[in-house]
């Protein structure tokens, strides 16, 4: 059975694992130890904050995606910080379960969650080469700043 639901305290250590997998890294794969360096680790350290939401799948009861989001400002911005206002969406699926539709279904259940507590907006930092950016622009994020190789971009919450 696969099942969609907010993340619980006890599965919070989870969100490393699909850190690792949220990095696309077409031209080779990088070390699980790589989601501990600072650029990467403010995405999953001390999660359960205020502000922190995320949701989890689980087949089976066992996970096998997550999507969450986090205000990341100041000298923790993100690399899909737009404002200090906007949170930052995070999410990665097991390769076997890409491609069925739970990541629409996380994703709209966390803007769902963003939305009932007043937030307008969301944002991302993507790949080019990402086949996500297709899940992306299908939930109504749009391109608001790129360089060489990611696009920023961003949901509005309505």
């Amino acid at each position: 059975m696969v099942e969609i639901r907010r993340i619980r305290a006890d599965e919070y250590d989870f969100l490393w694992k699909m850190l690792h997998q949220a990095i696309y890294s077409p031209a080779q794969i990088l070390p699980e130890s790589i989601v501990y360096e600072p650029s990467l680790a403010r995405y999953a350290a001390s999660f359960g904050k205020n502000g922190d939401y995320g949701f989890v799948l689980s087949a089976d009861s066992r996970l096998v995606g997550a999507a969450w989001t986090r205000l990341l400002t100041g000298s923790s911005r993100g690399y899909g910080f737009v404002d200090e206002s906007t949170p930052e969406l995070s999410m990665a699926i097991e390769p076997i379960f890409r491609g069925k539709g739970y990541g629409q279904e996380l994703v709209s259940k966390l803007i769902k969650e963003l939305q009932d507590h007043g937030y307008a907006q969301l944002s991302l930092s993507v790949h080019k080469q990402n086949r996500a950016i297709n899940l992306y622009q299908r939930l109504g994020f749009k391109v608001v700043c790129e360089d060489k190789t990611t696009y920023t971009m961003l949901k509005k919450i309505e």
